[in-house]
């Protein structure tokens, strides 16, 4: 890596600390909410603790049996904890008043998560559809940017690419998380995770089915559209998906702005490798990522690793056995 690029990864990453330094303070989408909860309490002419009181009725259709019920409502508007899941989090919403696209705002920015999720029984709906085939894309672009040489290697005998696509994802994340190993976030050889439960998580994931989060999207979107990858195409992408677009105002729910961090780092490489060769840009990738995620573990901020994996550990070992 020249010592330009380093030297600019390095006032990225520091950027990134500070704004999530900020972040942690007061989230942005945390103020949104503020700013509903305020209007919403003038509008009944309550006190916080009334107010309170009664959005926990609103939300759970149940009387406020003690000072803990309000406590909670406080500790979502003030952004210490959130709902423990979406409907209580769409419930929260409607107690609040908002309309129809407030409410999606609320979920896709101060929650995190697409505007909605699929269960099987959704496998028919025509917006289930139309997003799943935006995955069946990217798979399919995923496999084709496979060399003859990765083919052999990462296929076993006699199979077709779409039946090894786990494989072939875990080698990419093999090249992306030796700055990790041996953290106690990152992935670790030595250490095991049941293989067949993330094969399973990852198979939903590409189905779209169940919750998942806007970070693990991110981070598929990342892996597999490499190297011809742009800021629109992964905004266009999240945007398809339900996900909010990029934006360095705006930052995960633990207040991390790996927002400012994905948009600097894509921001450079399209600077740097436009006209170049796919394999130079993918290098360069690789390298700027695996530099990013390594400082960033170094000074104690693992949540702002891009390819932060808690439960992929145990296939690093992806040659075909």
């Amino acid at each position: 890596m020249n010592k330009t690029l380093l030297r600019g990864l390095t006032d990225d990453a520091q950027d990134a600390l500070r704004a999530t330094e900020a972040f942690r303070v007061m989230r942005v989408e945390t103020r949104w909410v503020q700013e509903r909860y305020e209007a919403f309490r003038k509008e009944m002419n309550l006190s916080k603790s009334e107010c309170d009181q009664l959005l926990y009725e609103k939300t759970f259709a149940r009387n406020a049996d003690g000072p803990s019920c309000a406590q909670r409502i406080r500790f979502w508007r003030t952004g210490r904890y959130y709902p423990k899941n979406r409907v209580t989090c769409k419930s929260f919403a409607k107690a609040l008043g908002l309309s129809a696209s407030e409410e999606t705002h609320c979920i896709q920015h101060w929650y995190d998560r697409s505007d909605r999720t699929f269960r099987r029984a959704d496998l028919h709906d025509t917006l289930y559809l139309r997003r799943v085939a935006v995955m069946n894309e990217l798979g399919e672009e995923f496999l084709q940017k496979l060399t003859p040489a990765e083919l052999r290697t990462l296929c076993a005998p006699g199979t077709r690419p779409q039946q090894n696509i786990l494989h072939v994802y875990c080698s990419k994340v093999s090249e992306l998380v030796s700055a990790q190993i041996g953290s106690k976030d990152g992935l670790s050889e030595t250490s095991r995770t049941d293989d067949a439960t993330y094969a399973d998580r990852f198979s939903e994931e590409m189905r779209l089915l169940g919750e998942i989060s806007r970070t693990t999207m991110l981070r598929h979107l990342l892996i597999m559209s490499a190297p011809f990858i742009s800021v629109e195409l992964l905004n266009t992408r999240l945007s398809l998906l339900g996900y909010r677009p990029l934006s360095q105002n705006n930052s995960d729910r633990n207040g991390n702005a790996l927002d400012l961090v994905v948009l600097r780092v894509l921001e450079r490489y399209e600077r740097d490798c436009c006209g170049q060769a796919p394999a130079a840009c993918d290098l360069w990738l690789k390298e700027a990522w695996r530099w990013m995620d390594g400082y960033f573990v170094a000074h104690d901020a693992p949540g702002l690793c891009v390819f932060r994996f808690k439960h992929l550990n145990s296939r690093l070992n992806v040659g075909v056995g």
